[in-house]
This record gives C-alpha cells, sequence and structure tokens, in this order.
C-alpha cells in the first residue's frame, strides 16, 4: 500500500503506509485517514523510497522514514517515524539552499 503526503497551505498531511515511519505521526502504524503534522510554513514536500520529506519557507529541510543505510543523515540506522531536521553544518544562514 503507497502513501500520501499532501501539502494544503502550507501544512503538511498524510495517510497510507507506514512501516518505516514515512508518515511522520510518531508511530510506524498505517493510517487510512489523513493526519496533520507539526509542521509550519512548508512550501514543498515529496515521498521516495519509503521516506518523506518538506522544505519549509526558511530553507530547511525535514526528513522521515527509512533510515537503514543512514539516508537520513542523523548519523544513525534508527527509522524516524517523525520529521527530522537536516543539519547541514554550515557556518551561516544565508549558506541554507534557496527554495523559490
Amino acid at each position: 500500500m503507497p502513501w500520501d503526503c499532501i501539502l494544503i497551505s502550507g501544512e503538511v498531511y498524510v495517510k497510507g503506509y507506514n512501516t518505516y515511519g514515512q508518515l511522520g505521526i510518531e508511530t510506524f502504524t498505517n493510517s487510512y485517514e489523513l493526519q496533520q503534522l507539526d509542521l509550519e510554513n512548508i512550501v514543498k514536500v515529496f515521498a521516495f523510497n519509503y521516506n518523506s520529506a518538506a522544505i519549509d519557507v526558511n530553507g530547511n529541510l525535514y526528513i522521515w522514514g527509512n533510515n537503514q543505510n543512514n539516508q537520513i543523515s542523523d548519523l544513525t540506522t534508527v527509522n524516524r517515524n517523525t520529521p527530522y531536521r537536516v543539519r547541514f553544518g554550515l557556518s551561516s544562514e544565508d549558506e541554507k539552499p534557496y527554495v523559490d
């Protein structure tokens, strides 16, 4: 069963398959109804390879779901069932990726 990651007016809603935590709803249980995530001012969402991701208006990147090969970049291999803000190790806010 696939999962959906939907952006509506800057807010993220999810439903569907959740074995790896890709819904970001603090559990690994499937959800058949839309659930809102605790993220604000989101401009882009992505769903890929049992992961979901979002970018906010400030260029912050959040990823959650499958992390078996540390693809979330949190230095672990633990699947994440809540959005994780990726730290780029940049020296200033001006170096964040640009989002239009």
